[in-house]
């Protein structure tokens, strides 16, 4: 059990393990998803860089260089996590659409058909407090793009 954990605190066990989970994310939906490397100290924070996920016609769906999130409070036995900042630095958001539907419905379909989640985990419950301080978005790029209905933002 120690060694296990303490295995888990090394970047390439955590890298593998983060590749590994991209791969089923992508083939379960269809799309290319990956994360250029991750940092984990559990309990505590998460990095990832270089995170890029395309939609089902390869296009970019969302594009950053960082996504941090510091974790104040984490509880197993309870169930409860506290994030207390989420930080997104330069994403790139592109949404696209014919009025009824858009280059992201894919993920919510899948993860709402038959009211759960996508198989990529054994999970015996999902009843989690999750709870949110503040989340920052540095220098971001959004773009909307409705085609049926001629509705552009950038």
């Amino acid at each position: 059990m120690i060694i296990s954990y303490l295995a888990i605190q090394l970047p390439v066990v955590q890298n593998y393990a983060k590749d590994k989970l991209l791969i089923k994310i992508s083939k379960n939906y269809k799309a290319e998803w990956s994360i250029g490397n991750v940092e984990i100290s559990f309990f505590d924070a998460i990095k990832a860089k270089d995170i890029l996920f395309l939609d089902q016609s390869n296009d970019t769906l969302l594009k950053a260089d960082l996504l941090d999130i510091d974790i104040s409070f984490f509880s197993l036995f309870k169930k409860e996590i506290v994030l207390e900042d989420i930080i997104l630095v330069n994403p790139i958001i592109k949404i696209t659409g014919n009025g009824e539907n858009f280059n992201f419905d894919f993920i919510l379909n899948e993860s709402t058909s038959n009211n759960k989640l996508p198989e990529l985990v054994s999970v015996k419950s999902n009843n989690w407090n999750v709870s949110l301080s503040k989340v920052k978005i540095s220098n971001p790029s959004i773009s909307f793009n409705d085609l049926k209905n001629e509705i552009k933002i950038y």
